[in-house]
């Protein structure tokens, strides 16, 4: 089993960072960034604070860009305990206020509105209600824009069926089961707006086409979504509103 500790107070730049020391049986050392959390995979015959330090100083600098893009990243799912939640796109204000009404929540303009004087409330039953209502709206859109590209791409297609996925997987946004017919969506694309869910419909249905990711693959997305490349991006660095 691999020891770990912690490496308290390193000083990069006149700043103090924690990072997490994994001791390996490795030849050689390694860092990267987790959850934006610094970690430092060592050797165990270099685990002395000199080999450590001369490591860090080269690639300190790159740690703190990953680190920097993390610590801005949005997350992924509902979290009524937040100051505010996205769906599709748009940014919602999150007010809980002390009240009974006929529903659990409603949206007001830019504002979801949780009503805790309702009988049985919880956190738990409100937030599942509210990602069960915004993935059926999810897939209903993701119907809509199938239906429409498949007219472009898949002109003799229209037989397969689309489903929300069970699993959830924060960087599988959708999977093709060709020969099932079948495509699976990632109930986290409820935060994207429109353009990056179509991205995603392109990128699913060219699959029916070309099963891999050969270049043939991407000029066929391309061709039908300009802007596969940013909106690429924007799922990756979670910019629900790019």
């Amino acid at each position: 089993m691999e020891k770990t500790y912690l490496l308290e107070n390193y000083i990069f730049d006149d700043k103090s960072y924690n990072i997490n020391v994994i001791l390996t049986n490795n030849k050689y050392m390694y860092a990267g960034v987790k959850k934006s959390q610094i970690y430092l995979k060592v050797p165990k015959k270099y685990n002395n604070l000199v080999n450590i330090d001369s490591f860090l100083k080269n690639v300190f600098p790159k740690l703190l860009k990953i680190k920097k893009r993390q610590d801005n990243i949005e997350a992924l799912g509902i979290n009524l305990k937040q100051d505010y939640v996205y769906f599709f796109g748009q940014k919602y204000l999150i007010q809980l206020i002390n009240e009974k009404s006929k529903s659990d929540y409603e949206i007001k303009e830019n504002n979801l509105i949780i009503y805790l004087a309702n009988p049985r409330f919880s956190i738990e039953r409100v937030t599942k209600k509210i990602e069960e209502d915004f993935c059926e709206i999810l897939i209903k859109k993701f119907k809509e824009f199938s239906e429409y590209y498949a007219k472009e791409i898949l002109p003799e297609k229209s037989n397969f069926e689309i489903k929300l996925s069970k699993a959830r997987l924060t960087r599988i946004w959708a999977s093709n089961f060709v020969s099932k017919n079948l495509i699976t969506v990632s109930r986290y694309l409820l935060h994207f707006n429109d353009e990056i869910i179509k991205s995603i419909v392109v990128h699913e249905l060219s699959h029916f086409i070309y099963q891999n990711h050969s270049k043939d693959f991407y000029k066929l997305v391309i061709k039908h979504f300009p802007e596969y490349k940013k909106a690429k991006h924007a799922l990756d660095n979670h910019l629900f509103n790019y």
